[in-house]
């Protein structure tokens, strides 16, 4: 679940129209340090895992010991990487405050850290040309390579839960009652609002992009409500599309992170009610087009916060109640092991090649 739900409570959510205004051209990301050519990615072959949450740790995919771990200042909350060899690591501290440390992605050195972010951010992502967009509970914060200070601000709704770019370098930012589409402009690291997806979207919590563009959302009544009114729910759109093409409860309570395979596969981390149930959660699986689960997976799972897919697709699940990355087979349907070394606490993960 969302730091916002599990440290401040529910927020309800509502919308904000238009964008920020347009920016001046930002200078290439060449030019910027960031940017700059790492000795490190020429003996680098990737990809890696990494998890944070109390510590930050990078592992060889396949491997259960970690490479190198290094120690954030604060609790991690959220992840990004970067084409060019940076990792991004948001931590919270205090109530609100809180800050983003940039790390060497290969060898975790920590090489400069990002001041007074926007609060109780909750996703980050990366462009390909390096820029970084944080979420927030007032628009998506855009900072230019190397950069630690915003140089534009997209506005398209209040309480931004989630962000993920498409394969046309679309951003969608999930909030509440609608996803907010974003389209690349002539200008790097500047998006023009384009449209929005309402339908069928209900306290969203997280969503995730099929391969094929499709969009998949996550609706958590439960996160905010005792007596949830509907059942929780993924809602299913097509790329481009605005309405719902499946909506799947069956086998959903209480939805933490979404990932869908290369097969179109969906993988739905539930935790019911996390702050005061002992269910320790499970992952929902669903063939494609399917609204009933074809398998559940409850070994091994204890407090799911994130997933991730590896290039074999195999499946990654993040547990914050037993700081632990369980792994399973294609489909999630065999254990394969679990990593516990390097890792206290886990609330982000991500599998990337720098």
């Amino acid at each position: 679940m969302r730091y916002r739900q599990r440290l401040f409570g529910a927020v309800l959510t509502s919308l904000l129209a238009g964008t920020a205004c347009s920016p001046p051209p930002l200078p290439p990301a060449e030019l910027h340090t960031d940017a700059a050519p790492n000795a490190a990615r020429s003996a680098a072959k990737g990809p890696y895992l990494y998890v944070a949450g109390e510590a930050l740790s990078e592992y060889a995919v396949g491997s259960s010991k970690p490479l190198r771990t290094a120690k954030p200042a604060h609790q991690v909350t959220a992840l990004a990487l970067d084409r060019f060899g940076n990792l991004f690591v948001r931590e919270i501290y205090g109530s609100l405050a809180g800050e983003i440390q940039v790390f060497n992605a290969f060898d975790l050195r920590l090489k400069r850290t990002i001041k007074n972010p926007p609060l109780l951010a909750s996703a980050m992502v990366t462009d390909a040309d390096g820029y970084l967009y944080v979420a927030s509970d007032v628009g998506v914060w855009v900072y230019p390579p190397g950069g630690d200070r915003a140089a534009d601000r997209l506005r398209p709704q209040w309480g931004i839960e989630a962000l993920e770019f498409d394969a046309f370098s679309n951003l969608y930012a999930g909030a509440g009652s609608r996803v907010g589409i974003f389209a690349p402009t002539y200008v790097a690291g500047h998006l023009k609002f384009e449209r929005a997806v309402k339908k069928g979207i209900h306290f969203l919590d997280t969503l995730a992009l099929a391969p094929s563009g499709d969009l998949f959302a996550a609706n958590c009544y439960s996160c905010i409500y005792s007596s949830p009114p509907h059942p929780d729910s993924v809602t299913v759109y097509a790329q481009g599309g605005s309405t719902p093409l499946l909506h799947v409860r069956d086998g959903i309570s209480g939805p933490q992170a979404l990932a869908i395979d290369a097969g179109t596969e969906l993988y739905v981390a539930n935790e019911p009610s996390p702050s005061g149930s002992s269910t320790p959660g499970w992952i929902s699986v669903y063939a494609s087009g399917s609204v009933r689960p074809a398998r559940r997976i409850t070994n091994h799972v204890d407090g799911p916060v994130a997933l991730a897919l590896d290039p074999a697709q195999k499946l990654y699940v993040a547990n914050a109640r037993s700081s632990s990355v369980s792994v399973y087979g294609p489909g999630g349907a065999k254990f394969l092991y679990r990593i516990t070394k390097g890792i206290r606490g886990a609330a982000a993960m991500l599998i990337g090649s720098p």
